[in-house]
């Protein structure tokens, strides 16, 4: 009730304020991902399905019993204390918000290869593309014909030819469209680069690319539409196009979304998955 303010009907039906009566499987990311903290403990779990509205019942549910949770942004748990170990360094426990906070972004900002949001444009004579990059993972989708596509082929002419191409490209770090079968070498090859990969290349989908992306320093701008179950992605970092000749990219997950599914979101990103492999833990 206090996540996602619904009220259990019975075992197959919740009265949610803002979709009526739903079945559980359409419950929000962060219950799903409360339910399973409580009843399976020696897993590993994603708490960035949660938004801070979970975060006080993750306190309580670490009083009943141990349990490990990622996170790929800084949760807040609010103002009262509180005992987390960070298990980056066995050695720290937080015991309030402003301890989790000193420790936890040095870590967060090396494991997810945060140094810093920087602005992004790319132009020619018919298209403009202007964007921010604020996590090591960034993922674009949405519809057809939208222009994803463009923004790739664009970058990868720029790539390709310079200025011959026709593009404009303002960046701070190299942007690179990255294509073939020798994509990890190239990736390898430019340390510090915004790679850029569309959902045509087959290796977006693979543990090799998952393996690569993790030992990276890279920024990763991935437009595709399928779920990458491999890989740590923020819902704060997937995005959509917005705007016709001058395109700019428009947050798919809005607050609301933090709480409750959008209908409009395909099946496989609506998805909760809680249950991390303790493997990429």
């Amino acid at each position: 009730m206090d996540v996602d303010h619904s009220e259990v009907v019975d075992a197959n039906i919740i009265n949610s304020p803002v979709l009526g009566n739903i079945s559980p499987l359409q419950l929000s990311g962060g219950v799903k991902a409360l339910i399973l903290m409580k009843h399976f403990p020696g897993k590993v779990f994603n708490a960035s399905n949660c938004g801070d509205n979970c975060a006080k019942w993750i306190l309580e549910l670490g009083e009943e019993q141990d349990f490990t949770i990622n996170l790929f942004h800084v949760m807040n748990f609010g103002k009262e204390p509180f005992q987390v170990r960070i298990l980056n360094s066995k050695s720290i426990v937080a015991h309030n918000m402003q301890e989790f906070l000193n420790a936890g972004v040095e870590y967060l900002r090396e494991g997810m290869g945060m140094k810093g949001a920087f602005q992004i444009r790319v132009r020619n004579s018919r298209n403009s593309y202007s964007f921010e990059l604020r996590r090591n993972i960034t993922v674009l989708r949405g519809e057809s014909g939208r222009g994803k596509t463009t923004l790739f082929e664009m970058i990868h002419e720029y790539n390709r030819f310079g200025k011959n191409s026709g593009v404009t490209v303002s960046c701070d770090r190299d942007l690179i469209a990255v294509v073939g079968d020798e994509w990890e070498t190239v990736i390898k090859n430019h340390p510090g680069a915004v790679i850029v990969v569309d959902e045509d290349s087959q290796f977006i989908r693979s543990k090799d690319f998952a393996r690569v992306l993790r030992g990276s320093d890279n920024y990763f701008l991935l437009i595709t539409r399928n779920y990458l179950a491999e890989l740590p992605i923020s819902v704060d970092e997937i995005y959509e196009l917005w705007g016709a000749k001058n395109k700019k990219f428009k947050r798919i997950y809005q607050e609301i979304d933090r709480m409750f599914d959008r209908e409009d979101i395909p099946g496989d990103w609506r998805t909760s998955h809680g249950i991390m492999d303790p493997e990429w833990g």
